[in-house]
């Protein structure tokens, strides 16, 4: 009876023993190694991000510069095509009321023309309805140029008109900004004479 209460004793101290022993301590090296690694990741990741956005910034700036330029080059380039299709466009409307004139000036000499009529009386007769018709079509031409001419004007006015409210705009802006720019350099002026009597009293 007693080596069985004797074993029982053994047996439970030996596993009170196992249980309530203490954990391995971690190395305090390996600790500090890996709190200051990941405080310096989360440190340079802050850094990194910080960076990134300076940069795209950077980039989007220098894009815009560069994409104002291509911009400018383009819209000088189209003025100048605009203007060399507007001649074209007048040398073909010119064309066109010759080539009418011409061909309504020999459809009616066609229908006019007798037997005994001559070769120089045609031609005169021709030329004639030809001045006729071209003068017809060159009143046309002026007609729409001066419509255009004045849908242009009219626009013009309009432009001019933007450019007088934006000027007066700026020049409003200038001068509050001049303005609050004097302001400022009279109280700092003012503030500055009220030190030096400031001065000049506690020295009597």
């Amino acid at each position: 009876m007693n080596r069985w209460l004797l074993a029982s004793l053994v047996v439970g101290m030996g596993i009170a023993c196992v249980t309530f022993a203490p954990a391995p301590a971690p190395a305090q090296g390996q600790d500090t190694a890996g709190g200051s690694g990941s405080s310096r990741g989360r440190d340079d990741s802050g850094e990194d991000a910080t960076k990134k956005i300076d940069k795209a910034i950077e980039v989007y700036d220098s894009r815009a510069e560069q994409e104002l330029q291509q911009s400018r080059k383009d819209i000088e380039r189209m003025r100048k095509e605009l203007g060399e299709l507007n001649d074209l466009r007048l040398d073909m409307v010119f064309a066109v009321a010759q080539l009418r004139a011409e061909v309504a000036s020999q459809g009616a000499v066609g229908q006019d023309s007798s037997g005994d009529s001559s070769d120089k009386t045609q031609e005169k007769l021709r030329q004639r309805l030809r001045a006729v018709e071209l003068n017809r079509e060159y009143r046309q031409i002026q007609d729409q140029l001066r419509n255009e001419l004045q849908q242009a004007q009219g626009s013009t006015d309009q432009f001019v008109a933007q450019l007088k409210a934006l000027r007066a705009q700026q020049r409003q802006r200038q001068e509050q900004l001049q303005a609050e720019q004097d302001r400022r350099k009279q109280a700092e002026q003012n503030d500055k004479e009220k030190d030096q009597n400031s001065d000049k009293n506690n020295n009597k």
